[in-house]
């Protein structure tokens, strides 16, 4: 005698299956643009512009030198002039972005503007007056870190 199969589990079964695979795998996924913390920055640049002390932003490292404990990138532009770069600061948490800030802080010569807090319309009134039509949706990372002008952090390097 064949053992039978009730059709109405079977298919209850296949269902549940079905339905718990949908709601793992239709998980929105999280803008790049919302994940971690960010600080937006019109920064000094510094360096020589020889190989041992390179033309950067004020928060970048310089040679050989690694991103601050918890950063997961750091990007800029220069401004139309050169004084200044507009950059774009991306950490982990909110206590390594301002441990890596902390150095800024309190520069006259250094705007910051924090997502979430400051205003779209405030930032780029700031950095359009350093960079002529600058545009932020353009600008921030959004989960890239491999665009020009980004020094992401190396996995496994402990940041």
């Amino acid at each position: 005698m064949k053992p039978s199969i009730n059709k109405a589990v079977l298919f209850g079964t296949a269902g549940c299956l079905l339905t718990a695979c949908a709601a793992v795998f239709g998980q929105p996924t999280v803008s790049p643009f919302n994940w971690g913390e960010r600080s937006l920055l019109v920064v000094p640049m510094t360096g020589a512009g020889t190989n041992e002390n390179p033309r950067r932003p004020l928060l970048m490292p310089g040679r050989g030198e690694e991103l601050p404990a918890g950063i997961v990138s750091i990007r800029y532009e220069e401004s139309d002039d050169g004084k200044f770069a507009l950059v774009e600061v991306v950490a982990r948490d909110r206590k390594s972005l301002e441990a890596a800030l902390q150095s800024v802080s309190g520069r006259p010569d250094v705007r910051r503007f924090d997502k979430g807090v400051s205003r779209k319309e405030d930032i780029e009134a700031e950095f359009r007056g350093k960079k002529r039509g600058f545009d932020l949706d353009r600008f921030v990372t959004h989960g890239n870190p491999g665009r020009p002008g980004t020094t992401p952090a190396t996995p496994g390097s402990g940041r």
